[in-house]
Formats: structure tokens, sequence, C-alpha cells
């Protein structure tokens, strides 16, 4: 009777002993919650930075000045009111421009056409994104010789952030 548990004990602790090893094997192989988080918030980012540029390279007129700030204050509204983007900061110093954040939801998607474009083309998307934004002032773009750029917003770090890592 004792010779029969022996090998059900013996299979018991196999099975025990290799669920343990691949439970193990998976906590390693999987990023650090640290890691996970940076990824996630890289795919998650959808914010832009819109500027516009007198294209003479002499220092812009008053004129020019009040066109890029009216041109700032201009887009502001649009992206607020056409596409449900929230204004992060707005730039009056060295660049006129905004920086805003989009979620991607019906209304942008309707506003840029790009229904059928998955959200990971970010190319096509953002290259709609910006047609879309220059057809509201193109006419005044180009006559008063402002250039208007359309960027996706970069995390910056220090070496100080890094260090920590």
């Amino acid at each position: 009777m004792e010779m029969a548990r022996a090998p059900k004990l013996v299979m018991l602790l196999l099975t025990a002993i290799v669920g343990v090893l691949l439970l193990v094997s998976r906590v390693n192989s999987h990023p650090s919650s640290n890691q996970t988080v940076k990824m996630a918030s890289l795919h998650l980012d959808d914010s832009y930075i819109l500027y516009f540029q007198s294209s003479s390279s002499q220092d812009p007129s008053d004129a020019t000045i009040n066109t890029l700030k009216a041109l700032t204050t201009d887009y502001v509204a649009i992206i607020e009111h056409s596409l449900d983007g929230k204004i992060l900061h707005q730039y009056e110093t060295l660049v006129y421009g905004l920086s805003f954040n989009l979620d991607y939801t019906d209304k942008v998607y309707k506003a840029i056409g790009s229904i059928e474009v998955p959200k990971d083309v970010v190319k096509t998307t953002d290259d709609r994104l910006y047609e879309y934004l220059k057809s509201f002032k193109a006419a005044e773009l180009s006559s008063s010789g402002i250039t208007m750029t359309l960027e996706r917003d970069k995390t910056m770090t220090t070496q100080e952030d890094t260090a920590g890592v």
C-alpha cells in the first residue's frame, strides 16, 4: 500500500516544482513596472507643438508680430472647439504658437478624415492633422509670408532624470 502512494507523491512534487519554475521565469521575463509605465506613456502622449514663423530673415515688424499673435489666438480656439484639444501652453517669445494635447476621439477622426488610419500610423495622421489645421488660415498664412509648423511634442530628459533610472 505504501508503494502505491510513492509514485503519486513524486508526480505531485514534480508538478509543484515545474509550476514554481514557470512562475519564476514569467516574473523575470516581464519588464519592471517603471519600464511598463514609461512604455505606456509613449503611446498615450499625443501632444503637439504648433508654431508660426515669419519667412523673412529680418526681425519681424510690429504688424507681423501682431499677425503671429492673432494666429496663435485663433488656433487656440480652433483646437479647443473643433478638436476638443487641451491647450498646454502658449508661446510668445522666441516663437509664436502653442502646445496642445489631443485625445483621438470621433471628433478628431471626423475632422482629419482618418477613421480607417490606425493610430500607429503616426506620420499619416500627423500629416492629415497639419493639413486640417492649415486649411483654416491657408490664405492668411501665404499672404503674410508666415510658415506654420506642426510637430509632436518630445519628452526631454536631463542627466539628473536618467541618473535615477
